[in-house]
């Protein structure tokens, strides 16, 4: 089975969702907000579909896997410390083998802010 790919038309109209921090042809990278805004909806006992629907997405573009996935991974999210925010970031590359000088380790942590 295939993947269901945007065409241009459709990853524009997603691009202009307040919703939507970036789409590309293959995914899209809901904003905190919308995730937010979807687990308290959720709580609330609406449907995964209706919360889309309601927001103004095509959930015909978007289809029922990708809306499914979704909600699946905002349960878990919702579980986490840090909630809704994105950790690719953080956690990427091979972990520190050497401390960091004091110097260092300011410098990181004014970089970080």
């Amino acid at each position: 089975m295939g993947r269901n790919y945007f065409t241009e038309e459709e990853r524009r109209e997603l691009e202009e969702n307040p919703f939507v921090e970036k789409a590309s042809t293959k995914a899209v990278t809901y904003s905190e907000a919308f995730k937010d805004h979807f687990a308290k909806e959720k709580a609330l006992g609406k449907g995964p579909t209706q919360i889309f629907r309601d927001a103004d997405f095509d959930v015909i573009a978007l289809g029922k896997d990708r809306i499914k996935t979704f909600s699946r991974r905002i349960k878990n999210m919702s579980h986490r410390p840090e909630g809704f925010m994105d950790l690719r970031s953080e956690s990427s590359g091979r972990p520190r083998t050497k401390e960091r000088t004091q110097e260092e380790e300011i410098a990181h942590l004014k970089h970080k802010v």
